[in-house]
């Protein structure tokens, strides 16, 4: 749903276009408002307006290197050493830094951006392009949602927000991610201001409650932030996240109804039921002006066709996600 922006017209001081230009002779050097540049500056602020997401897709990031080849890092110090020994291995590491923290921050196989470059496509296939991009800060998925960003031909930027990083539990020490200039390569949005810091999330530590809890914050404040929009889509936004096989099970859970949350049992080998790239779309159950915090969010099955070749399926254990 969409509500218009108050327009903010100014008048175009020593307007060059030919009819102010002749009345500037006459009495004036201020372009009148029925001149062509006022018109089309009006004409341009009137169709801009503020867009609360009507479509939220949710997806894990692609196949991780680590998965594929346990162990790869430790064949190669430093990472100037790096060869792969596997034509699914990228030919250099995508990112320059030392090779241990590739270890609890692994990057993609060369199938994983593939991969996501399919779903993106698919994304735009079905007119599904997002306009805005939220990601977690672990590499695997800043790389998917760039391959989705680019296959798809979204123009947004990445959102990059420490919250949706994966429970903190899963690690024995603490990742060492890419720093804010690193990110630069994958287009982040400078100015977005993250709801959570990495470094007090990991000092802190969190329960399974806790993990929850911090998912649904940030799906909620995602759900109920308006947009800007203009053009022929002015009253849609789609927004997409990509995050971790557990983002996409909360994200069903969480903002469906009833509440469901996501237990330790749950999230233990979820990698299975929630597959490499695997996406949900969800949409409003009762779509308003300005959603809140009790919205209802339900599954749109089928909205984006699956990703299958043998003994593979990026298709969600829909029995297992839509449980209550």
């Amino acid at each position: 749903m969409a509500f218009k922006e108050k327009p903010d017209v100014t008048v175009i001081e020593n307007c060059a276009c030919a009819k102010c230009d002749a009345a500037a002779r006459e009495a004036s050097a201020i372009g009148s408002y029925s001149c062509l540049t006022n018109v089309e500056k009006q004409e341009h602020e009137q169709k801009r307006w503020l867009s609360y997401p009507t479509l939220m897709a949710v997806m894990r990031h692609s196949e991780r290197m680590d998965d594929m080849f346990p162990g790869w890092d430790r064949r190669f110090e430093p990472a100037e050493a790096y060869a792969p020994y596997d034509l699914n291995m990228p030919q250099k590491l995508p990112i320059h830094r030392p090779i241990d923290n590739y270890r609890r921050d692994p990057m993609l196989t060369r199938t994983g951006c593939i991969l996501a470059q399919i779903v993106g496509q698919g994304l735009y296939y079905r007119d599904k392009s997002p306009d805005v991009i939220y990601c977690s800060p672990a590499l695997r998925c800043l790389q998917t949602a760039e391959f989705v960003r680019q296959a798809s031909g979204s123009s947004a930027s990445l959102r990059v927000e420490p919250g949706l990083f994966e429970n903190m539990s899963l690690y024995d020490a603490k990742p060492k991610l890419l720093s804010p200039e690193h990110r630069t390569c994958f287009g982040v949005d400078r100015d977005y201001k993250p709801l959570f810091d990495f470094d007090q999330m990991y000092e802190k530590g969190e329960t399974n409650k806790d993990y929850n809890e911090r998912i649904h914050t940030v799906l909620h404040r995602i759900a109920t932030t308006a947009e800007t929009c203009d053009g022929p889509r002015r009253d849609e936004s789609r927004v997409l996240v990509v995050g971790h096989a557990s983002t996409v099970d909360m994200a069903v859970g969480l903002l469906g109804e009833p509440v469901r949350h996501s237990t330790m049992q749950d999230l233990h080998k979820i990698g299975d039921r929630v597959p490499y790239c695997s996406l949900v779309c969800l949409v409003p159950q009762k779509p308003t002006l300005a959603p809140t915090a009790d919205s209802v969010w339900k599954l749109q099955i089928g909205a984006v066709p699956p990703v299958s070749y043998k003994n593979f399926s990026n298709r969600p254990n829909h029995l297992f996600i839509m449980r209550k």
